[in-house]
C-alpha cells in the first residue's frame, strides 16, 4: 500500500506533489479506489439477544431478529486472490474470515478490542 503526504496544487483536476510533513500532521486524509476494485459483501452480527437476562419473557420476545447486517465494499482487486477459510484485514474496519470465495463474502470476527457498536 502506497502511504504518504501530499500537497495539493490544483483543484481541477486533482493535481498533488509529494510532501515531507509527518502524516500526524496532516488536516485532511484522503482515502481513494482503483479502477479496478472488486465488489465485496462484508456480514456483521449484533447481539442476538436484546435483553441481559431471561425473566419472565419468553424467547420469542428477547431474541433480535436484526442481528445480521451486510454492507458492501469495494475493495482492491488483490482480494481475488483469497480462499474460503482465510483472514483478511480491512483496514479500519477490523478482521474478517472469508465465507464464500465466488462471490466473496466477508464475516467480521469480533474481538474484545473493537468498540461495541451498534449496527
Amino acid at each position: 500500500m502506497g502511504l504518504g503526504t501530499f500537497k495539493l496544487t490544483e483543484t481541477s483536476p486533482l493535481t498533488a506533489k509529494p510532501h515531507e510533513t509527518h502524516p500526524k500532521y496532516t488536516k485532511a486524509r484522503l482515502t481513494w479506489i482503483p479502477e479496478e476494485s472488486v465488489a465485496v459483501a462484508t456480514v456483521e452480527y449484533g447481539d442476538l439477544l436484546t435483553i441481559d437476562k431471561m425473566d419472565e419473557r419468553g424467547i420469542n420476545e428477547a431474541f433480535n431478529e436484526d442481528s445480521r447486517h451486510e454492507v458492501l465494499f469495494q475493495c482492491d482487486e488483490r482480494v481475488k486472490s483469497v480462499s474460503k477459510g482465510d483472514f483478511v484485514q480491512i483496514e479500519k474496519r477490523g478482521i474478517y474470515y472469508v465465507d464464500s470465495a465466488q462471490p466473496l463474502v466477508l464475516n467480521l470476527v469480533p474481538t474484545t478490542k473493537q468498540n461495541n457498536r451498534k449496527i
